[in-house]
């Protein structure tokens, strides 16, 4: 359980978004959630199965990382 509950993911799903709200933050949009969790799909598919990724799904979760930087440096 514990392994599971302590992954990068499941901090993004569960834990951000409790200690954002904690801290005022307004909530990011479903859109932008799907684009993190895409994220760290992408990584897993690339650098574990060494499967290519489009320039679409790329710009879309680089996007979603640099927003999200961004807000974790104003809120955060």
């Amino acid at each position: 359980m514990l392994q599971r509950g302590a992954t990068f993911s499941h901090q993004l799903k569960i834990l951000l978004p409790s200690v954002m709200a904690e801290r005022g933050a307004p909530a990011v949009t479903q859109e932008l959630h799907e684009a993190l969790g895409d994220l760290v799909s992408l990584r897993n598919a690339v650098a574990h199965r060494h499967q290519p990724i489009t320039r679409g799904q790329a710009i879309r979760v680089l996007l979603a990382a640099v927003f999200c930087y961004w807000y974790l440096a104003l809120y955060g």
